[in-house]
């Protein structure tokens, strides 16, 4: 390394785009390597491939999760004692009614902090699982790459706007040179030609433009996915005809986001109370502890924002060739299958105690009959000594 008169040392740039990029050629072969060996059509290939990736890369995240939600539900019963003890102290301090409701909610959620932090479950382990969205990128892209679609997401952020492949700029150069050949060709070598020569007729500079254009879309594609869709998608480097497929991934998409319980329905729609109990005795419950909880809101309504997304998705990829949309589903369908195979596993709820309802005496009563003791009594058979 040198240092310039200036006496400044050069910068050294790191870039992931090398990394990523040896990621996804990496993945590409590894698919082609297995759809060689397996003799497999594609549209079976496609979804077995989605299925490693989330069994592989992605399920040991979602566990992790799913273990913190469900060690957070055990907690419960502890929260649920504290909010009495918060409503005693707001009562008891004489705080102004005016000030007890954010007095409490403040109090809760230091308390909820607290716990959580020392019991390891905190609320950012709740987004545990999007450290697996990278294998799935990946996986995507080299999907992407098979089949000639359009660049994706990863790819824009990494390699940028003007990213070109090299056997899809070698093989568009050698389009583009055919096609110039041809068209020098077809022109007449008189010089009293009243186009002089070598130029190129508008017609044939944009049949030749429209050329090189569909071989720079289409040149990355497997050969062998053209044929090796099934039912009305055939070819899998083309878009669904009947747009069943988009409608589909919109479908398991939303499915995949849907809450399973009632209260989590209830606080997806808005329609739980995220009010405080009567008095500044809050909460009452766990639900109305979670509903004040900001994480629990904030955790709402980005699940709000990404259902809508997932409506919007299938209309918006319509246009993306079907392997894409073949492999997006498939993940999608795995996610909805593993998750409930860990719902089962790792039960979350139930945890909650039931408030009491009615009033209860200070004192422990018998078990007996008071209508048999006195029959026996009239009979003139001594009572028995009632069980306490």
């Amino acid at each position: 390394m040198s240092i310039d008169r200036h006496g400044h040392q050069p910068k050294r740039c790191f870039h992931v785009g090398p990394a990523i990029g040896a990621a996804i050629q990496g993945s590409q072969d590894l698919i082609l390597s297995f759809h060689n060996i397996t003799h497999l059509p594609w549209y079976l290939t496609i979804p077995l491939v989605a299925l490693g990736v989330n069994l592989l890369f992605r399920l040991p995240f979602n566990i992790y999760t799913h273990r913190v939600q469900q060690r957070r539900a055990e907690l419960t019963p502890i929260l649920q004692a504290w909010t009495k003890r918060i409503g005693d102290d707001v009562h008891r301090e004489r705080v102004p009614p005016s000030r007890r409701r954010a007095d409490a909610k403040a109090r809760f959620d230091k308390v909820t902090k607290r716990i959580w932090r020392k019991f390891g479950v905190q609320e950012w382990k709740l987004y545990g699982n999007l450290l697996g969205l990278p294998f799935w990128l990946v996986g995507i892209d080299a999907i992407r790459r098979l089949c000639g679609g359009p660049r994706g997401l990863l790819g824009r952020w990494v390699f940028g706007p003007g990213e070109a492949e090299a056997p899809t700029m070698v093989t568009a150069t050698t389009e583009a040179a055919k096609g110039g050949a041809a068209a020098d060709a077809a022109i007449p070598s008189s010089g009293t030609a009243s186009i002089p020569a070598g130029s190129v007729p508008s017609t044939d500079l944009s049949s030749s433009t429209d050329g090189v254009a569909a071989a720079i879309s289409h040149v990355a594609a497997e050969p062998s996915l053209t044929t090796g869709g099934c039912l009305w998608f055939p070819d899998l480097t083309v878009a669904d005809p009947w747009h069943i497929l988009p409608l589909a991934l919109s479908g398991i998409l939303v499915l995949n986001l849907w809450p399973r319980s009632a209260a989590g329905r209830r606080l997806l729609l808005n329609m739980g109370s995220d009010t405080a109990a009567p008095g500044g005795r809050e909460p009452a419950s766990a639900a109305d502890g979670n509903n004040l909880a900001r994480g629990a809101r904030f955790r709402a309504g980005l699940q709000r924002g990404l259902m809508l997304v997932s409506l919007m998705m299938g209309p918006l990829t319509m246009d993306l060739p079907a392997a894409l949309h073949l492999y997006w589903i498939s993940s999608s369908a795995v996610s909805w299958a593993t998750g409930n195979v860990l719902r089962r596993l790792y039960p979350v709820g139930g945890f909650a105690v039931e408030p009491c309802k009615g009033i209860e005496l200070p004192v422990i009563r018998g078990k007996r009959d008071e209508v048999a003791e006195v029959t026996k009594v009239t009979k003139g058979t001594p009572p028995k000594k009632a069980q306490r």
